[in-house]
């Protein structure tokens, strides 16, 4: 048996790597009293967390990481177990009189018909993906690309009239061809307009980003509205060679003037980094992997990282983060808990 088959399938994933933070934690030297109590409130607040802990806690221990711990793998008080409470349902039909009448069945027949209507003769969008470390570009039927970047999704609708894509999540640039049709972008932080044009858009869940290589875009509110009047951009406009971000709500304009020859490195399937904080890179690197990491330490939001990494390559971004004095301890296939190897203690 290996270690991994210690941990079951039934737990979510969040819990495992909040039990994973929790373990890595309380093995530190920087480990305090409060957190301690934060610990004892965390285990209350859901069995599904004792359990998480329980279930990660020997594959810890497997590992030579959690010695000090040793003592509490099988201590019930600390780690009760859960048990699934069965809800039953009770019929209520006929409880509140006489069937529905006639007219109630003949509305609910129109209504079935109107949807299946829906379903079977309304246009179905064209659904295109990319799986965690894959790019595709799509050529659509009006000759314009398409390129996904890792963990992407889209949809498009061609009509005679208009061209109409929403980028779902993830990351494209898009080549648009020059056709009379408008060509939309929806965005969860608004909708971006253009006709023949190159630009890029970012939809991720720490930032959002735009950036025009050639031609010129429109951005519809709601969000962008705001974003763009704050840094003057005429009628919502975005030209060549402009672009922003928008983190936590908070607006940065482009620092460098986007152009086609600095397309993201992404494309060319690396990642450049020039004195990065580490939250930031293992973010980014975590997109292309499946699986990621998680940071433990206190101390290590301080770190930045430089230097040229081929996507995916788990083993080379591990030395990168070693030679930074980071320890990558794997708790589950391709989950790693990152902690300083220099840790000293911070007292209460």
């Amino acid at each position: 048996m290996t270690i991994y088959e210690w941990v079951v399938d039934n737990i979510p994933d969040d819990k495992l790597d909040e039990a994973a933070l929790w373990i890595a934690r309380l093995d530190s030297e920087e480990v305090t009293k409060k957190n301690h109590r934060d610990f004892a409130k965390w285990l209350q607040s859901d069995p599904i967390n004792a359990k998480a802990y329980e279930e990660l806690t020997p594959v810890w221990a497997r590992l030579s990481t959690l010695s000090e711990l040793k003592d509490l793998v099988d201590h019930e008080d600390i780690i009760p177990l859960f048990q699934a409470k069965t809800l039953t349902i009770e019929s209520t039909i006929g409880a509140r009189g006489s069937a529905p009448g006639w007219s109630i069945k003949a509305t609910l027949c129109f209504l079935i018909i109107g949807f299946l209507a829906l379903i079977f003769f309304e246009p179905k969008p064209d659904v295109y993906f990319t799986v965690k470390g894959e790019q595709k570009t799509i050529t659509l039927s009006d000759q314009s690309t398409v390129t996904l970047n890792t963990d992407s999704l889209i949809e498009v609708r061609m009509t005679d009239d208009i061209r109409q894509l929403t980028l779902l999540k993830g990351e494209a640039i898009f080549d648009v061809s020059n056709d009379a049709r408008p060509f939309n972008v929806n965005t969860s932080f608004g909708s971006i307009h253009s006709t023949h044009t190159t630009f890029r858009i970012a939809d991720l869940p720490s930032s959002k980003k735009i950036q025009v290589y050639s031609g010129q875009i429109e951005v519809i509110p709601p969000v962008a509205k705001a974003i763009l009047s704050e840094y003057d951009y005429k009628a919502n406009h975005v030209i060549e060679g402009k672009g922003f971000e928008l983190v936590a709500g908070q607006v940065y304009p482009e620092q460098q003037a986007p152009n086609l020859n600095t397309k993201p490195t992404w494309t060319k399937g690396v990642l450049v980094w020039k004195q990065v904080p580490l939250s930031l890179a293992v973010e980014e690197f975590s997109r292309y992997v499946e699986g990621g990491f998680l940071i433990a330490s206190t101390n290590l939001p301080n770190v930045y990282l430089s230097g040229t990494i081929e996507i995916g390559d788990v083993k080379t971004f591990i030395d990168m983060l070693q030679k930074q004095g980071i320890q990558a301890n794997e708790y589950r296939p391709g989950r790693y808990i990152l902690r300083s190897k220099k840790i000293q203690s911070n007292g209460e």
